[in-house]
């Protein structure tokens, strides 16, 4: 099986100035991965390691230094076109600034599917729901209204 997201030699540096003097700080460091269609990769490590930065860099928010990233075997470019964007995203940690506070939980998850007819949007938003353990009265909730114990 040929991998879904590849990374070969990936290195990201950025530039410190220390008075006058100038120099560059390895953030990533010559790091190799593959990730195939349908694997979960969890990146983990303390504070400052760069678990952000080589997830910027994957998904082309940050330039690479050396090496690079490959979608499908093709070269994520610097300007990512929109096909590209859709297909490889960021979901970050803290929910309060990755969802929006003012849509309601059917909205958000509503959202990737708006190409879909009315009817197979909202099936599929319960199925969606029930999938991680919520009823269809959670449609209607904001980000804010639910903790990670809800039920």
């Amino acid at each position: 099986m040929s991998a879904l997201v590849r990374v070969e030699r990936l290195t990201v540096t950025y530039p410190v100035r220390e008075g006058v003097a100038r120099r560059r700080v390895r953030a990533v460091d010559g790091v190799d991965l593959e990730l195939a269609r349908g694997e979960r990769l969890g990146l983990v490590g303390e504070s400052g390691c760069g678990k952000s930065t080589l997830g910027r860099t994957i998904v082309g928010l940050t330039r690479p230094s050396a090496g690079g990233v490959l979608l499908d075997g093709v070269p994520v470019p610097p300007r990512r076109p929109p096909a590209m964007r859709r297909r490889i995203e960021m979901i970050y940690q803290d929910p309060g600034s990755s969802l929006d506070p003012w849509r309601t939980v059917a909205q958000t998850l509503a959202e990737p599917l708006r190409r879909l007819p009315a009817d197979q949007i909202a099936r599929r938003t319960r199925e969606l729901l029930e999938m991680v353990g919520l009823g269809e009265e959670h449609s209607s909730v904001r980000p804010r209204e639910l903790s990670g114990g809800h039920e």
